[in-house]
This record gives C-alpha cells, sequence and structure tokens, in this order.
C-alpha cells in the first residue's frame, strides 16, 4: 500500500517545484489549504497562496520559478507628500503608521507607512522612534505604556503596528524571572493578558496564524489557572483605550471563537472551542458586564457558531436559530460592522439553499439568490459605516467568494479597496485570501496582484 503523502522512512525530499505541484493537487482534492500544506511539507501560508495565486492565473506554467527582478524604488507623488508633511507638522506625535491611516482616508489613497517615513526623512521631519528596551528588572511603568499603546493600536485595525510595540514587550515581560509576580498583579496582570490576545487578534489578521493560536492558548491556559485574580482590584485599567474585546471578561469567549477560526471548520477541536465560548456567556460568564454588552457578545458567539457549521455545508434549522437569535442580540446593540457580519452568513446561508434548489427547483433558486444578493448589499452597506478598517476587507472577501460560486459578477471598485487596505495595513492573511479568489486576475489590476503577492513578510514574533 501506498504510503500517506510526506511519510514513510524511504520518502525522498521534494523539490521545490514537486512541492507546488502537491500543493495544487491536494487543495484541489481536500479544498482545505492547511491540509494540502502539510501534504506538500510547505509551511509558510504567505508562500502557499502565493503558489495558489500564480497556478489559477498560468496554470502548471505558473509554478515554475521566476527569476527575481530588481526592486525599483516607488516615490510617493508630490501632492501625496505635501500632504504627509503637513499632516506630521500637525501631529507631531503621531507615527507613520498613524499617518498613513489618516492620508488613506483623507485622501482616499493608499500609502506604506515605509512610504511615509521616506517622505519624512527628505524632509528632516523623522525622528526614529526608540525601541522600548525595557531593563533586566523590569520598569513597569514602561511595560504599562507599551501595552496600552499597543492595545489601542489593535483597536484602530493597525495590524503591524501592534505587532511591533506588543511583541517585544511582552516576550520579555512573560519570559523573565518577574512573569508570575506580574501575572498575579492586579495592576498589571490584566494588561498583560489582554495585550497577549490583542497581539494573536493582529497576528490572525497578518496571517500568522500558529502565533495567533500560541497567544490565544496561552492567555486562556493562564485565566483558567489563575481564577483567584480579582479582575476589579486594579489601579488602572485598560477598558479606558479603545479595544476590540470590549473588557477583561469577554477575552474568554473572544479567544476560543478566535481560535475556532484559525483551526477550521473540519477541525472537532474548533466546534469545541466555539461551544465553549456560547456557554461562557450563557453560564453568566459576563455577568458583571451591562446587559447590552452580554447580548453584543452573545450574538457575535453565536453568528461564530453558525459560520464554523455553515463551512462545513450545514444550512439546517440549528444554523439559522443561531442567526435569528444573533440578529436579535445584535440589533441596535453593536458597531455595524458586526450587524453586517451576521447579514453576511446570513447570504451564505442562502447560497447553500440556491445550490441545493439549482437542477431541480429554479423558482426557489432564484429566489434564493435574491435573497442572497438582498443581505450582501445590506452586510456591505453597514460595514461601510463601521470604523474598523479590517471588517470591511474580511466581508468583501467572504461576499465575493458567495458571489462567484454563483456565476455573479464581483464588485471591482469594493475588490480594489480592500486590496489597498491589505496594502496600508498589513493585512497579510486577507491578501492571501484575495489573491485566492477564483478570477481576481480580471477584477484588480496587475500592480494590485503584484504588489499584494510580494508586499507581505511574517511580522513580529513572541
Amino acid at each position: 500500500m501506498d504510503s500517506e503523502p510526506g511519510k514513510g522512512a524511504e520518502a525522498r525530499p521534494l523539490s521545490s517545484e514537486d512541492q507546488r505541484h502537491r500543493l495544487i493537487a491536494a487543495y484541489q482534492r481536500t479544498g482545505n489549504m492547511s491540509q494540502a500544506m502539510r501534504e506538500a511539507g510547505i509551511r509558510s501560508r504567505r508562500t502557499a497562496y502565493k503558489w495558489l495565486a500564480r497556478y489559477q492565473q498560468d496554470g502548471a506554467a505558473g509554478l515554475v520559478s521566476r527569476p527575481r527582478a530588481r526592486k525599483t524604488q516607488r516615490t510617493v507623488p508630490e501632492a501625496l507628500a505635501g500632504q504627509i508633511r503637513q499632516t506630521k507638522q500637525e501631529h507631531p506625535t503621531w507615527g507613520k503608521a498613524t499617518i498613513a491611516r489618516q492620508i488613506a482616508q483623507t485622501a482616499g489613497q493608499a500609502v506604506s507607512p515605509s512610504g511615509v517615513e521616506a517622505v519624512l526623512r527628505r524632509a528632516e521631519l523623522w525622528t526614529p522612534r526608540a525601541p522600548v528596551l525595557l531593563p533586566s528588572r523590569l520598569d513597569r511603568e514602561a511595560l504599562l505604556a507599551a501595552l496600552a499603546e499597543g492595545i489601542h493600536l489593535d483597536g484602530q485595525d493597525a495590524t503591524g503596528a501592534t505587532i511591533r510595540r506588543l511583541a517585544p514587550a511582552l516576550r520579555q515581560a512573560l519570559t523573565g524571572d518577574e512573569q508570575a509576580e506580574l501575572l498575579h498583579s492586579p495592576t498589571i496582570g490584566p494588561w498583560l493578558l489582554n495585550g497577549l490576545a490583542h497581539l494573536g487578534h493582529s497576528y490572525m489578521h497578518a496571517g500568522a496564524a500558529e502565533r495567533a493560536a500560541a497567544c490565544f492558548r496561552t492567555t486562556l491556559r493562564w485565566l483558567g489557572e489563575e481564577r483567584q485574580w480579582h479582575w476589579r482590584q486594579r489601579q488602572r485599567t485598560w477598558e479606558e483605550h479603545y479595544t476590540v474585546f470590549g473588557s477583561s471578561e469577554s477575552v474568554v469567549p473572544w479567544c476560543h471563537s478566535a481560535l475556532s477560526i484559525i483551526l477550521g471548520a473540519r477541525e472537532p477541536a474548533a466546534h469545541r472551542h466555539i461551544d465553549q465560548a456560547v456557554r461562557f456567556i450563557i453560564a453568566g460568564g459576563l455577568a458583571g458586564l451591562p446587559d447590552r454588552h452580554v447580548a453584543v457578545h452573545r450574538g457575535n458567539m453565536l453568528r461564530d457558531r453558525a459560520r464554523l457549521r455553515l463551512a462545513l455545508g450545514d444550512a439546517g434549522p440549528a444554523v439559522e436559530r443561531d442567526l435569528r437569535a444573533s440578529r436579535a442580540d445584535l440589533a441596535g446593540n453593536a458597531a455595524e460592522g458586526m450587524e453586517a457580519a451576521t447579514e453576511s452568513t446570513w447570504a451564505h446561508v442562502r447560497s447553500i439553499q440556491a445550490a441545493a434548489a439549482k437542477d431541480h427547483d429554479r423558482p426557489r433558486w432564484i429566489a434564493a439568490l435574491d435573497q442572497m444578493q438582498a443581505e450582501i448589499a445590506t452586510a456591505l452597506a453597514l460595514v461601510e459605516q463601521d470604523i474598523s478598517f479590517v471588517l470591511p476587507v474580511m466581508l468583501v472577501i467572504e461576499t465575493t467568494r458567495l458571489q462567484v460560486r454563483h456565476g455573479l459578477a464581483p464588485d471591482s471598485r469594493r475588490l480594489a479597496s480592500a486590496a489597498r487596505a491589505c496594502l496600508t495595513y498589513g493585512y497579510g492573511g486577507h491578501a492571501g485570501a484575495l489573491l485566492a479568489l477564483p478570477g481576481i486576475e480580471r477584477s484588480l489590476s496587475a500592480g494590485l496582484i503584484e504588489q499584494l503577492t510580494a508586499a507581505f513578510r511574517p511580522k513580529g514574533a513572541m
């Protein structure tokens, strides 16, 4: 009997090109990129999606290595450079990532943080920020400042900046001799654990799934071991900063939900994690929060549980029940982006219903597609009102995937906007998902595709 791919004592090492062919074959067979990467022996998700994009564009010829072209420096247009200089002069404490986000909002043009830095250096307006160097005996005020800024940056979806700020501070704090003392401190402990969860959140958007999972698992393990911590007995609260998780208590269900997303629907552990998140909330784990906040977290977890089942093709009554409850919980209580995510999930239900009816019930098929398109339009209209930068990218990718599946034309304008956001904010994981969309070369310019393929490298490390 043939051994499993990639196993067996006599298996010879695969060449790079053989790995690529094995990756594509496994992905076409399973539809699961993680499994395809394991079979091909490829560790980098970014690399895997790069070769998938090339295969989709050029077929087998795209799997052949290309000669490296010399990088040419792209100069920021003078009009944009003037806005960058003016913004820095008006806000001297802003860093390059913050200025890049501001320019993207006000000028409607994407410029990378490194491009901002280059402009400011030429104008002698750039002062490099001193790295967070924590002495052997930890400067706790410096640590708290680094954690506060990193959590705030993650709340603004500044993925790369979050990783650069949180990773070195957490690495030193959580691997040093003072780790146990810091974690037990009611002043610093919650900051450390929430900082670790926010670092995991940014790693997810950067496409560093393994690092993200390590952050979430470590957070849950420490929370489980240290139940005697008194969350309310602390001299400084981290909730005063804009955060992703919203409160100390809500870190538990969010970590479980994030792990379910990272693991994927085919992993039984993913379903256990999301069920734990829902049970935690229903059992009163968020009893210290206002009812409105509890409803928001419950609605998000119920939607995430429905999404996990939908990924396996299950659009049954349990899924619709969770989504109805999610819609009711979020209505009037949440940011528009959360409601948009639930509407996008309803569109996925309609997609499955349309596929089931297509060959034998044409009226039902058409009705399901009409409902899907209406829910997609609602989701995209809602998410455009949200303050998040990353949610519009995620929902554009999700809804485009549904439309392409049914032969419907995607929104090229929104796809291009999502691509520019990936380049501006460092969303490496979502860039890979964009490149993997069938027919993406017909919606994005060759220049944007080239930038997306080349721009991302693993950022930071814990």
